[in-house]
Parts: structure tokens; sequence; C-alpha cells
């Protein structure tokens, strides 16, 4: 009894210290002191083996945590209830694995100690990865529906794991739940990269356009500084009379007629692999002429590598190049040689 007790005060703890150690680490001692006591008390209430009282106590414990989150500021609630439930499914795991072992092998309650250092090990293993990974998990804070997916999973999952703890099933039907717990897992763990798949991709579309938008602002109060220097340079020059002032001049307004290309187009991607391939050819004479709208469809790796192959095949010392955008076509003249790309409208 001595020792099962220990199990759970050790368990519960550690499940309230993990909670808030991943969403309010700078208040996690006074969380896990003020929480302990009070999981620990629904867990004693909800102790017997009925099945609707382990659902009861599922739901009770994450609004519980929910709550007293929200208490600690704490406002991303189904962020906080997932966290609430993937601790919670551990603790229930440690859970069936020590009563199954208790009945397979007779084991007295003095191993109920183990299994409770076995979830402290579990918890911070979560916990360090919930922790380290901080960045690419914060799509679960704004992605709604895989929120709620993947609770409707854990719940499924602990209630599942509470029924092989706790009722006395046909093996059959053991079996049945077991393989059901591992496909339900295997979901969820699939929609969790699917969507951090394309939160990541949204995230870094997004973090492109705010830097292009940034290079543009600096490019065009670069460009107006020039242009306003190239002009002062000029009418030195006319009124200058010095041929060692001359020559220098002129050295300053040819650095700056041929200063590095920098594509703003307000195509993310497409800038950065035309500015790349630019500065690649800066030792070529090259008179860039781009008139290209705002198009998603040119940000397409395919599209950019068929301009870069066909712009390196036809580049001479000397060499005009233009590019636009016309009838849902990308159109490159390169030294009088066209290739049209087609753009496809995307799905």
């Amino acid at each position: 009894m001595i020792f099962d007790f220990l199990f759970s005060t050790i368990s519960i703890t550690m499940f309230c210290f993990c909670i808030s150690s991943a969403l309010i680490p700078e208040r996690k001692y006074s969380y896990t002191i003020l929480c302990t006591p009070l999981t620990f008390t629904e867990l004693a209430i909800f102790s017997d083996s009925f099945f609707i009282n382990n659902f009861l106590l599922i739901i009770l414990i994450c609004i519980t945590h929910a709550c007293m989150l929200y208490i600690y500021k704490y406002k991303a609630v189904l962020y906080s209830i997932s966290t609430t439930l993937l601790f919670l499914t551990a603790l229930i795991f440690v859970n069936l694995l020590y009563v199954r072992l208790l009945n397979i092998f007779n084991l007295e309650e003095f191993y109920g100690l183990p299994f409770g250092i076995l979830y402290c090990m579990i918890s911070l293993g979560l916990l360090k990865i919930l922790k380290y990974n901080k960045n690419n998990l914060s799509f679960l804070e704004e992605n709604k529906t895989f929120g709620l997916i993947g609770i409707v999973l854990l719940v499924l999952i602990s209630l599942l794991m509470q029924a092989l703890s706790f009722i006395r099933l046909p093996q059959s039907t053991i079996i049945l739940m077991t393989v059901l717990v591992f496909v339900l897992s295997l979901l969820f763990i699939f929609l969790f990269f699917q969507y951090r798949q394309n939160y990541l991709e949204k995230e870094k579309l997004r973090i492109q356009r705010e830097n292009n938008d940034r290079i543009n602002h600096i490019y065009d109060s670069l460009l107006k500084k020039e242009h306003r220097m190239l002009y002062v340079l000029r009418k030195l020059d006319h009124v200058n009379s010095d041929e060692e002032t001359h020559l220098f001049i002129e050295k300053e307004i040819d650095d700056l007629m041929h200063k590095q290309f920098v594509s703003h187009t307000n195509n993310p991607i497409f800038d950065h692999r035309l500015t790349i391939l630019m500065q690649s050819l800066e030792d070529y004479d090259i008179k860039m002429i781009v008139m290209i709208p705002v198009d998603a469809r040119l940000d397409n790796t395919d599209i950019i590598e068929q301009m870069e192959i066909f712009i390196r095949e036809h580049v001479t010392d000397h060499t005009e190049i233009r590019l636009k955008v016309q009838d849902n076509q990308f159109i490159i003249n390169c030294n009088d040689k066209t290739k049209n790309i087609r753009l496809k409208t995307p799905h």
C-alpha cells in the first residue's frame, strides 16, 4: 500500500511539474505545489474501475489543468489541453504496463516504485522534446482543427488503455483494442507531421515575404540616394576643370552604374534566386530589364531552374536580358533568344 502510494505521488507530482515546465516554466514550482494535491484528489475520487468514471476522470483532469493554466495567464486553451493529455496518456501507459505485469508475474506492490521512476523518465523525455521543439510546435496553438483532432485521438487512446488496465475482456478483444491503440497512435503521428510540414512551409513563405519587403524598402531608399549622388557628381564634373578630379568623379560614377543587381519583384523565392544568379554573372556586362508583377507561380522551383539554365546558356560578354509575364507565359529574352514558360494556375 505504501509503495502504491509512493508510485501515485511521484507520478502525479511529475505530471503537474512537466505540464507547468512545458507551458509556464517561470511559475512551474508554485503550479506543481498547487495542482499536485488537486489532481491527487481527483484520482482518488474516480479511482474505481467503471469505464464511465475513467472517461470523466480524463475530462475532469483536462478541464482542471486548462482552468489553472488560464488563471496562470496561459491563454492557449487547446494547446494546454493537448499538453495535459499528452502527459496523462504517458501516465496511463505506464499504469497499464504496471497492472499487466503485476497480473502476469504476480509481482508485489514494491514494484510500483520503479514504474513511478519509469514515468518520470518518460515525462522528462517528452518535456525535453516539447521544450527543444517549441518553435516547431507553435503551430498547435494556431491550428484549431489539428488541436481538436489531437485531443480526440489522445482521449480515445487514454480510454482504450484504461479499459485494457481495469476491465476484464476476452483475449481477442484485448488484441483488437491494442491494434486500435496502435493505429490511432500512427494516425496521430502522421497528422502531426502533415500539419507541421504545411505550417512550416507557410511560415517560411511569410518570413520570406517579410524579409523581401524590408529588402525592397532598403533597396528603394538606396536607389533614391544613388540617383541623387549621380546627379550631384555629374553637376560637379560639369563645373570641374581639374583632370585628376574629373577622373575620380568618372570612376565613382562608373562604380555606381555597375553596382550589384538585386531583384525586387515581391516574389520572394524568385527574387532570391535571380539575385544569386546575377551576382554569379557579375563578370559579364549585363543589362537587366525586369517587368514582373507579383505572381506566386513564379516562386515555382522548376520555372526558376529553367530560367537559370536558359540565361547561363545564352549569356555573353555584352548581354541584354528581358523578363516579363504576358498571357500566362513567363517570357525570357536573352540576346534576342526567347524562351516561353507556361505558368500553371495553382490548384
